[in-house]
């Protein structure tokens, strides 16, 4: 069904309908000729009425074939080329047709050649060359050949008219040769009717393939030829009929083929005139285009940079580049047009270095390379600048070579100025996590302000503990006088520094004016410290203003949004560093009074265990002689017994604890000695366990591991004072009684001894946390079982000298069981200590 909607579109064309009408009514005009033309009487004849009309079909021809060469030129269409140089053919063979016309002259001859025939020829022959064009820009496989349009195809019009009149002259040489197509009484001989006949046939097929290829492609050209082949088609068929030269009927034929041309060539006129009306919409909705375009690219943020020539002498921009510029719609933003028009208010830069106008993108893009990701910096007279990065490429023309090129660029100097704050606030908060103090933060504070700013000076002044006054605590750049005027300043004095501390708010002065005009006592400091800016920022810690940053400038600066920003961050940072600075000095010096007090603690137990140590040592010695002589008769009581029994334990006890402070001493200041020998392990564990037993009736001691020696390199006295403290613990920490089991465990390499017990056990969260000094458990009731949590954090560290390691596993309400591993060194085994 595509097909017949195809065609139903041009089929309901009026123009092609009003062609197709005129064309059937001049051939029908023609065919009511036809009967009518007979041999009758001669009319009056108009020796020149042929050569007038003739030079008018060929003016026409003329016409149509400019028209259509115009349209081949600028549209590139086939079909046009034939119709032109077809058309163009003919109106030069007319012209030898009528240049030999007879009667041209006053002798009745013609103007070129000597016969009738002569003329006959010319016109059959014109006649046939129209024909063939006209078939051939209906024909599409002929169309084909003229489909690639050249720039040289004038030149290729012009050679083949040449041959055309070079053909002519050939024939006007050829005269008495030429075939007989009329006779000298101006008869048509039947060879001229055959070629008739046969030219008939050509402009009807002519006629028919016009038709179809307007039904099939739309090109108006072809349905005006209707008119033009099948008028032709018709009059040539009334000359076929007969009759006579000069009659009424000839006349008549003749006007009705020049009807049919004017017809065809209105036709070309009223496609022209309609081509000009689209292209003049086309142009109308170009400018249109143009101005949405132009409005897209003013509304774009972007710049955009136009240039319109290969050298990119004359270059536009969209409104964006004109501001950023600074420059007038109607100026010429090239650096390469002529010096006196060229911009000379701006300097491009790339990584600091001038660029050259021949180096500059769009330059280069007209030139044929294609720029990706030029970053440029733009520095105006005034010292403002304006970083931009983008692309550029070369714009073509339809001949391939470069006309010029477009150029779009982002604006990024806000995103490079913020991304250079935050590089140097990172800066700024890396040198602050250092900064421990407030002379150090005020350091940081000041230099990197007066870097990041370019400031002429800065201060950075804190508020004492009463709030009452301001001290400096850093400053630089900043000369004598003002160091002495802001050494300490009261806070209720009338300053910048002051005023914004106690309002909390920045506050910003741009110029010596701004200054006058607010404090008009600090004009002559003012001048004197040659500050055209100041700046004074509070710093707030803790909901409190502890401080302020005060900068100066040498020359009156607008303060923009980002370095506003920049300051009130800074400024926040600093607040910060500065609490955590008091906050480090609190902990400090509660850390180093922390440290004093265990110091003396220690110091206080060291020499207390010391002097215990002679008064006890006399204690022991009296109570056990005492002890062995009431073994020995029976001076004393059962009850006296018993009292110097506890008297004689508790001061082992004492002894044990004393021993412990000592070895306390010892450890903490590195000064503990093993005495190493052979030890048996076996043996040690019995011994301790049968003098720790008698002191426990409520516990059943039991050992495991059996009775073979296990012997290893080690101090005796260090691992009994291990295990006596590992099985006191046991006692102490199972109130209720229980079973204590002591099994000991011999391989290869090491020994193990471990000691379990029913007690209360030990929290989980409390077990890494036993090794330490004066650690208690959380569960351990202080009022029934004593401690100063000693024993674990000795036990531990005489283990760890014999190169072992201790620990403990325990489930709150269920016993504790601890482990000592030891190495049993291979040294040993030379002295025949191996285990048996």
């Amino acid at each position: 069904m595509a097909a017949p909607l195809a065609r139903a579109r041009p089929l309901a064309d009026p123009f092609f309908r009003a062609i197709v009408g005129v064309a059937l009514l001049l051939a029908l005009m023609h065919s009511v000729l036809l009967p009518l033309w007979r041999a009758g009487p001669v009319l009056v004849v108009f020796p020149w009425f042929v050569p007038i009309t003739s030079t008018f079909l060929a003016v026409t021809a003329l016409c149509a074939s400019a028209l259509a060469l115009g349209r081949y030129q600028v549209l590139g269409m086939p079909s046009a080329a034939w119709i032109g140089l077809a058309f163009a053919t003919y109106s030069i063979t007319l012209g030898f047709y009528v240049l030999s016309w007879p009667g041209l002259l006053p002798t009745s001859r013609a103007l070129l050649g000597h016969s009738p025939n002569t003329s006959a020829v010319f016109g059959t022959l014109a006649e046939a060359v129209l024909g063939l064009g006209l078939l051939g820009a209906a024909v599409p496989p002929l169309t084909g050949a003229c489909s690639a349009r050249s720039s040289r195809w004038g030149w290729g019009l012009v050679a083949w008219l040449a041959l055309v009149i070079l053909l002519g002259g050939l024939l006007l040489a050829l005269e008495p040769q030429l075939p007989i197509l009329v006779g000298d009484d101006g008869h048509y001989t039947p060879l001229f009717q055959g070629v008739n006949l046969v030219l008939t046939v050509l402009f009807l097929v002519g006629a028919i393939s016009s038709a179809r290829g307007y039904l099939r492609t739309g090109d108006r050209l072809l349905a005006s030829l209707i008119v033009c082949q099948l008028t032709y088609a018709s009059f040539l068929l009334t000359a076929l009929g007969g009759g006579q030269r000069y009659d009424l009927w000839w006349y008549v034929s003749r006007l009705i083929l020049v009807g049919g041309f004017l017809v065809g060539l209105a036709g070309f006129l009223a496609e022209y005139v309609q081509l000009l009306r689209r292209e003049q919409a086309q142009a109308r909705a170009l400018e249109a285009r143009t101005a949405e375009l132009e409005a897209v690219l003013d509304a774009v943020p972007a710049v955009v940079w136009i240039a319109h020539d290969p050298d990119a002498e004359v270059i536009t921009g969209n409104r964006a580049a004109y501001e950023l510029l600074r420059m007038g719609p109607a100026q010429n933003l090239s650096k390469s047009a002529h010096p006196e028009e060229a911009p000379t208010h701006f300097q491009v830069y790339q990584r600091g270095v001038a660029l050259a106008p021949e180096a500059l993108p769009v330059q280069r893009a007209a030139r044929g390379e294609a720029i990706r990701d030029f970053e440029e910096e733009i520095v105006f007279g005034d010292g403002t600048s304006a970083t931009l990065l983008g692309n550029a490429t070369p714009l073509y023309a339809e001949n391939g070579r470069v006309r010029g090129a477009v150029a779009a660029f982002l604006d990024i100097t806000v995103r490079q100025r913020a991304e250079t704050a935050l590089r140097q606030l990172q800066q700024v908060t890396a040198a602050l996590v250092e900064a421990l103090t407030p002379e150090q933060v005020g350091a940081v504070l000041v230099q990197h302000t007066m870097a990041a700013l370019g400031a002429q000076s800065a201060a950075l002044a804190l508020r004492s503990d009463d709030g009452a006054q301001l001290t400096l605590v850093h400053t630089a750049g900043d000369p004598a006088v003002g160091r002495a005027a802001w050494q300490q300043t009261l806070v209720g004095a009338n300053t910048p520094l002051t005023d914004c501390l106690q309002s909390g708010q920045a506050l910003y002065l741009e110029s010596p004016v701004a200054l006058a005009a607010r404090y008009p006592g600090l004009e002559r400091l003012g001048a004197a410290l040659g500050a055209g800016a100041w700046v004074a920022m509070p710093l707030r810690a803790s909901g409190q203003t502890c401080g302020g940053l005060g900068v100066t400038f040498a020359a009156a600066r607008a303060f923009s949004a980002e370095e506003r920003a920049f300051l009130a961050t800074l400024a926040q940072q600093g607040a910060a560093a500065l609490e955590r600075a008091r906050l480090y000095a609190g902990e400090h010096h509660a850390r180093t009074a922390a440290e004093a007090a265990v110091r003396q603690r220690e110091e206080f137990l060291s020499i207390a265990a010391h002097e215990l140590k002679t008064p006890l040592a006399a204690l022991l010695g009296s109570a056990q002689l005492l002890h062995m002589r009431a073994q020995q008769s029976d001076l004393l009581s059962a009850r006296d017994r018993a009292g110097l029994e506890r008297v004689w334990a508790q001061g082992q006890r004492l002894e044990r604890m004393v021993t412990r402070l000592l070895d306390l001493g010892r450890i903490t200041q590195g000064r503990l000695q093993l005495d190493l020998d052979a030890v048996d392990l076996t043996a040690l564990v019995q011994r301790t366990v049968a003098e720790v037993q008698p002191g426990s009736s409520r516990h059943q001691f039991v050992v495991m591991g059996g009775a073979a020696p296990v012997w290893l390199h080690g101090d005796e006295l260090r691992l009994t004072q291990v295990l006596h403290n590992l099985l006191e613990n046991a006692v102490k920490y199972s109130p209720h009684g229980g079973t204590i089991t002591v099994t000991l465990t011999a391989q290869a390499q090491t020994v193990q001894v471990t000691v379990t017990d029913e007690g209360i056990g030990i929290p989980a969260a409390d077990l890494p946390h036993l090794w330490r000094r004066f650690y208690r458990a959380g569960n351990v009731d202080v009022d029934h079982i004593s401690g100063v949590g000693i024993g674990l954090y000795v036990v531990h560290e005489i283990v760890t000298l014999h190169g072992g390691q201790v620990t403990v596993a325990s489930v709150e309400g269920q016993g504790s069981t601890f482990t000592i591993t030891l190495p049993r060194t291979a040294g040993a085994d030379h002295l025949g200590l191996a285990a048996v």
